[in-house]
Order: C-alpha cells, then structure tokens, then sequence
C-alpha cells in the first residue's frame, strides 16, 4: 500500500467515536537503586520524580483523537485523589469530549509501576472490580444519548479490562441502544461477561482470550485460525473478527473474506497500549467503510508497529503510522 493510499485512509475528520470503557491512571514512579535494603533482599529506588499518564479506555481515546476523529469518553472513577488526577490529565486534553462518572463505592483505578533505570521492579494495582449498579448504567446511557443528539455517534469502543463498569445491565443497554440507533460497536474483549456483548460488530481479542473465549487450543496457521473466526461468528453474531497474534502480526475475517497480515521483526506486538493502538485504528477504518479487509491488516500492523517505538504505553497518530512504512520499505 502507498503513502497517498494510507494518507487517504487515515482521514478520519468526520467520524465521532464514542470511547466507552474502563478509565486507568497510569503512576510511574522512577528512580535509581544502586544498593539492596538491609531490611529484606529488595533494591532500594531512590526516587528522582513521579509521573501521571491517561491509560485504559482514556489511552483508546487518545488514540482516536490523535489519529483526528472527532472523539468522546465515558469513564468511572471514585471520590480519590487519583480520581482528581484523571479529571485534571482529561481536561489538559483540549477537543477530546470526556464524561466522569464519580462512583463512590469504588477506588479510581491505578497502575502504580516502579521502575530504577528503566527495569520494571514492582507494580501495584490500586482498584475495585464489583459491578457498577442500576444508577450509573442510567446516568451512562443519559450521556450516550446527549452526545448522539450533540452529533451523531458513527462507532462506539468498548473497552472492557474487568474493572466493573461492563456489567451484564450495562452491556445489554448500550448493545440495544446502539442497534436501535444503528450505530457501530467495537468490542477489546476480557473473559467475564462475554456472553452479554453477543451482536457487536468489531470482536478484538489477543490469541490468550481467543484460547479462552472458545475454550480450547489455536495454532497459528490460516486454516486454524479462519476455523476458529466461525466459531466466535457463531457465538458472537459479530461482524468483524480482529486477532491480534503479537510477533505474528494480526488476523482480520469476515464471514466472506480473511485477511492474514504476517509481521516483521519490528511490528505489531499486543503489549504496553499496542492493543489500544489497533482497535482505535481499526475501528475509525471500519467506521469511514472504505478499507478492505487487507488493507484494515496492514494499518493495523503499522500502528502496532508505531506505538511499540514509544517506551511505555502511547499515543500513534498519521506521522508515525507514515514514517514507520517508509522504513519497513
């Protein structure tokens, strides 16, 4: 595919996307350690700063509104400081629409890393996961329905990570409001509550949730994975499958047509936000209709590509997606 192909693909200027999902804070918090603590056999980080970043389902959106789609988010988060933190990294974020729900049962979920020169020590996970109640799916679909008056919604990304907010009351209502409205859905799927999201258009699993979902083996070869697309379209009524196979690239059906886009050593990997990268991509393709099923492939694979040059979880936009085909050239 050509420059001017991919720069004609990638004009997403009149596509509103919904980013409905699971908000994070990611908490990075640096330093060195050049000594082990004489209280237990663990280094000592002798910290030189702190840093807040937008991750789950806020990274999605992120993507989407880097990649110039006219972008909305629907989130939770509790009565918290990190809660605070979140409101005020959305609201640094000029154009991009954003929607808090303040849940106060529940902690804001954070992603608390500890890293001495770039190694990985320790995370710590700061969250609740029981499920929202009857009165937050009300307030959500309120504001659903507010945006879509505001401007018509084309697709809605539902980023679903276990955190609570997908609740089987919450799935039902937005999956009806959405047929009824004939708006596109786009679904990064987690193992509970899967049943409820039968009828969505995009399914986006890695191959582990795949394995999961149909409760058995996959190989990595095309007769393999094209049987195992049959089954979720069976299971799922979905439209579109897109597998994420990491170091293998990335698998895209329809019930007509498939579409295996194998990978280079420097592409796609489904780690630190590449996920996040794909199913923005991929859904703002599917929402403009114009791609085929092998050029969706190839975009995929090149904003995978582009995101894991970023260290940590990030943002892809055009440029990137651009200079990453010129140097796979």
């Amino acid at each position: 595919m050509n420059v001017e192909r991919i720069n004609e693909l990638l004009s997403f200027d009149d596509v509103h996307v919904l980013v409905l999902g699971d908000v994070m804070l990611d908490e990075y918090i640096l330093g060195s350690a050049t000594r082990i603590s004489p209280e237990a056999p663990v280094p000592v980080v002798s910290l030189s700063e702190k840093v807040h970043r937008l991750g789950g389902a806020a990274n999605v959106a992120m993507n989407t509104q880097s990649l110039g789609a006219h972008t909305s988010l629907i989130g939770l988060i509790g009565n918290d400081d990190y809660g605070k933190i979140i409101t005020g990294l959305t609201k640094d974020r000029k154009g991009m629409q954003t929607f808090l729900v303040n849940d106060h049962s529940r902690r804001t979920t954070c992603k608390t890393r500890i890293l001495a020169s770039n190694q990985n020590l320790l995370r710590v996970d700061n969250e609740d996961t029981h499920p929202i109640d009857s009165e937050i799916v009300t307030k959500i679909i309120k504001m659903v329905k507010f945006l879509n008056h505001e401007r018509p919604i084309d697709i809605i990304i539902l980023q679903d990570y276990n955190k609570g907010l997908f609740s089987p009351e919450m799935i039902e209502a937005i999956i009806a409001w959405a047929k009824e409205n004939k708006v596109k859905t786009a679904l990064d799927p987690k193992q509970e509550n899967i049943e409820y999201f039968k009828g969505v258009d995009i399914f986006k699993p890695n191959l582990k949730e795949l394995r999961n979902f149909l409760g058995h083996e996959v190989k990595v070869e095309s007769k393999a994975l094209r049987q195992s697309c049959v089954e979720v379209f069976d299971q799922m009524d979905c439209d579109m499958v897109l597998l994420t196979l990491s170091a293998d690239g990335v698998f895209v059906s329809t019930e007509e047509d498939h579409h295996w886009e194998s990978t280079s050593v420097q592409s796609i990997v489904d780690v630190s936000g590449a996920g996040d990268t794909v199913i923005s991509l991929v859904s703002l393709l599917y929402a403009n209709g114009d791609a085929s099923i092998s050029e969706i492939g190839q975009l995929a694979n090149l904003g995978g590509a582009a995101v894991c040059k970023i260290p940590g979880v990030g943002v892809v936009d055009k440029k990137m997606i651009a200079n990453v085909t010129k140097n796979m050239k």
